[in-house]
């Protein structure tokens, strides 16, 4: 697999990725951390592949409420997963 090809599948995927899936994980973690009190960040970073500030950082959603963000999605309005993180930072 040369570079180029790396880098266009890269690119593919993170097109492709729902940004409210993402928000619908982080609410899982977030029950799973708090089910569980041996689960920690590191080990859902380690399962999902990522890191643990990625982790961290989708976690943000939780703080505004899952009702927060059905509404946002039945809006119809299209958002990227860095205008969600935006929105979850807050003003």
């Amino acid at each position: 697999m040369t570079s180029e090809s790396v880098r266009s599948s890269r690119t593919e995927t993170s097109i492709s990725i729902d940004p409210f899936a993402e928000v619908l994980k982080a609410f899982a973690w977030a029950d799973e951390l708090a089910g569980n009190p041996k689960v920690k960040r590191a080990d859902i970073a380690r399962r999902e592949g990522i890191s643990r500030a990625r982790v961290t950082q989708l976690l943000q959603f939780v703080a505004r409420g899952r009702k927060f963000w059905e509404d946002l999605r039945a809006s119809g309005n299209h958002f990227s997963l860095r205008e969600l993180l935006g929105i979850a930072r807050g003003p």
